[in-house]
């Protein structure tokens, strides 16, 4: 009915249009005292319900990637069936259950009783006493060289200024920043005044100072610019053929052939309220909030993805998202990330998704290991095996094979 009136020029609501969704502290404003419906409030209202509604799920969008029923991201019985063999096939995994556990099963005994063999000249671990010990840092030390080569890259790079980075990088890359529908252009040569929004909201200056202090650009034209041009699909179709450009490059193989990639937060404070926003004491004491930046880059050092996250959730919520939203040319198989984006379901799901999931973890000697079978001796590794998992037969219940957890006796069993 809104798109109706709308398209129609109408300005009056009829008399049968639906209001349940106006708050009751409105409804004395919303009915004027001649009777008549006020439509500015009925919009409002309409829009900020649309909005609560898509929040809670409650309203889906089929295109949407962040509001879209659940129902229409998974395969039905029927369509499963037809491209299973397929999807299994693309992702380089077995088709039964069966057999990945053996595979997996062969390649856990492969690794554990090379480890095994391998500790006593091992220069970096050893188990004593039941326990891992780590011995010095894995790190070279080059402080040295690196103050030696990154004078040489001053010298060699001079300073420019940020603007004209960006025109020149766009004169490589050709950004295409598409408006949303029904734009129309306030002046003929837009360009500049885009520049100027993406340099605001890039450098966090904003753009109340950038309308004082670029000339013939005001704060109007990029609150303008930045309502049409710069939203999140067409920031990411831009960060998009950005990294798709530096791929190409020849120095970009020097770091990387593009396989690999990892993912971090970076705490920030603010000062708006947000709903992101959450108090971080660690880092902004206990009066202060703070959001996270969690982002994917690859080993060519190029970023492919970006979020605004809460500090308070576990960064691994987010870990698969930035590899399964990626769209650029990159084809990652290896992914890293700290203790912080780990956990056991990310190894599970890596592993399903065809990724080699190899977390950076932090007190390594304290995490949870097991062994497939608790009568399976692996040499000096057995002190740090906490749980097992025990093959269980599960014809009687209708499946055909699985392999559940057992609890170990002297260990809490976290199941995946």
């Amino acid at each position: 009915m809104a798109r109706r009136l709308d398209e129609a020029g109408q300005r009056a609501l009829p008399e049968d249009a639906p209001d349940e969704f106006i708050p009751a502290a409105w409804r004395n404003a919303y009915k004027q005292p001649d009777g008549r419906l006020d439509k500015r409030l009925w919009d409002i209202a309409l829009a900020l319900s649309i909005r609560d509604a898509l929040r809670s799920g409650d309203l889906f969008l089929p295109a949407s990637g962040h509001h879209v029923s659940f129902a229409n991201l998974v395969y039905d019985e029927h369509r499963w069936r037809q491209e299973r063999a397929g999807a299994y096939e693309q992702l380089s995994l077995f088709q039964e259950a069966d057999e990945v556990l053996l595979h997996l099963g062969r390649e856990f005994e492969e690794v554990a009783r090379s480890a095994d063999r391998g500790m006593a000249n091992n220069r970096f671990a050893s188990v004593r006493n039941g326990r891992l010990k780590l011995h010095g840092r894995d790190a070279l030390d080059t402080t040295g060289q690196v103050a030696v080569l990154r004078r040489l890259i001053e010298a060699s790079l001079p300073r420019v200024r940020i603007e004209d980075l960006l025109r020149e990088v766009d004169s490589y890359c050709h950004f295409q920043f598409r408006p949303l529908g029904g734009y129309e252009a306030r002046s003929e040569n837009i360009y500049p005044t885009l520049l100027a929004a993406l340099i605001a909201h890039g450098t966090n200056l904003g753009i109340a100072a950038m309308g004082q202090s670029a000339q013939g650009i005001t704060v109007d034209m990029l609150q303008h610019v930045t309502r049409w041009f710069l939203r999140e699909d067409t920031l990411k179709a831009a960060n998009a053929v950005l990294v798709n450009f530096h791929h190409e490059l020849p120095i970009s193989s020097v770091w990387g052939s593009g396989v690999a990639s990892s993912s971090d937060g970076q705490r920030f404070g603010i000062q708006q309220s947000s709903l992101l926003a959450s108090f971080c004491p660690r880092y902004f004491g206990y009066y202060e909030r703070a959001i996270s930046l969690y982002t994917h880059t690859s080993d060519q050092y190029s970023v492919f993805g970006t979020r605004v996250i809460s500090c308070s959730p576990r960064e691994a919520l987010y870990v698969l998202d930035g590899l399964l939203e990626n769209n650029t040319v990159l084809r990652l198989r290896e992914h890293y990330t700290d203790t912080h984006g780990f956990t056991e379901h990310i190894f599970a799901l890596s592993y399903l998704l065809g990724y080699s999931f190899m977390p950076r973890l932090r007190d390594l000697a304290d995490q949870q290991l097991y062994r497939l079978d608790r009568d399976t001796s692996y040499g000096c590794l057995d002190p740090l095996f906490r749980g097992s998992w025990t093959r269980i037969s599960s014809e009687n219940n209708g499946i055909n094979s699985s392999v559940w957890p057992r609890r170990s006796s002297n260990a809490r069993l976290r199941r995946t």
